[in-house]
């Protein structure tokens, strides 16, 4: 959750916005920028002292 938070925390701060939150996922709406995701990781594995946390993007399309 903690680290879940630090992801939320930075996608509201940069107006992206979060279509789900789903356990361990977050699925927003554009894609999330190279340098904000270098970002996020770095406070993620500094706030938790865990230099192990990655972020892996998937690509979703709609059902038509």
């Amino acid at each position: 959750t903690q680290v879940m938070d630090i992801f939320r925390f930075y996608a509201k701060n940069h107006n992206l916005t979060i279509l789900a939150s789903i356990h361990d996922a977050i699925v927003l709406k554009d894609p999330l920028p190279p340098a904000l995701k270098n970002q996020i990781l770095d406070a993620m594995q500094k706030q938790t002292n865990n230099p192990y946390w990655d972020l892996k993007e998937e690509m979703y399309h709609r059902c038509q």
